[in-house]
């Protein structure tokens, strides 16, 4: 055959800022529908999965038909390894760090927990109510130094900030 079918991609790739938004929009419905937990996981001392089933869903028989959780941890936390070994006999549970969450992940998955270090992480990179809040300061110093005709390298205000 001369001109046969040649295979092609139909992906559609997105901006960097759109995918942020996205994550952010799709994260935000997860909170809004409060199927986001905190996991405070320094004294993480569960071995069996049958305990972490128990508190993760209430019992180790609603494992079977509860809803499908995400367990986001802390890249290098301590407690990664533990817990991604006593959560992976459990099907409707998978465990991820925070540095592989994406869009998908957060869409995936009927809830989301998250470690303590987690959270955090997840707030300061991925824009959270902490990241902004510092961001939009020193957007705002930097605009104030431009209007009194100030650079920005001699201001008191950005040496501060």
């Amino acid at each position: 055959m001369v001109f046969g079918p040649q295979p092609r991609s139909f992906k559609s790739d997105l901006n960097k800022k759109e995918r942020k938004l996205a994550f952010l929009a799709a994260l935000a419905d997860r909170f809004k529908s409060d199927a986001v937990t905190v996991l405070d996981a320094a004294n993480f001392a569960l071995s069996k999965t049958a305990d972490f089933a128990t508190l993760v869903f209430g019992s180790a028989k609603a494992a079977k038909t509860g809803p499908t959780t995400l367990v986001v941890t802390g890249i290098g936390e301590a407690t990664a390894q533990t817990i991604a070994r006593v959560a992976r006999n459990l099907r409707k549970v998978a465990v991820t760090d925070v540095g592989a969450l994406d869009v998908q992940d957060v869409l995936r998955y009927e809830r989301i927990i998250f470690t303590a270090n987690a959270f955090e992480a997840i707030s300061d990179v991925r824009g959270g109510p902490s990241g902004s809040a510092r961001g939009g300061a020193k957007r705002e110093a930097r605009g104030a130094d431009k209007t009194k005709g100030v650079p920005a390298a001699q201001s008191p205000v950005g040496d501060n900030a």
